[in-house]
């Protein structure tokens, strides 16, 4: 299924690179982190509403605040509950 990606920043921290994007696919919108680390790429994506503001908004804390795809999923669970 085709994805679009909306590139919101990056951060740099100690031997890796993090690259934060706002999400669509189809009529759902989410957030993706790509962690760059020496030889490999990690990337994780979470779809999490109908509405692009709120992806946005995510997107644009999780860049703020240097989370990375260890934590994503509990930050993504409190976020919405």
């Amino acid at each position: 299924m085709l994805m679009e990606k909306q590139y919101i920043g990056q951060c740099e921290i100690p031997n890796m690179t993090i690259r934060y994007y706002m999400i669509k696919q189809g009529t759902y919108y989410g957030v993706e982190l790509v962690e760059e680390q020496r030889d490999k790429l990690i990337c994780m994506s979470e779809l999490i509403s109908e509405v692009a503001e709120v992806a946005l908004s995510l997107a644009e804390k999780l860049f703020k605040n240097n989370v990375t795809t260890v934590t994503l999923t509990d930050i993504i669970d409190d976020w919405i509950g």
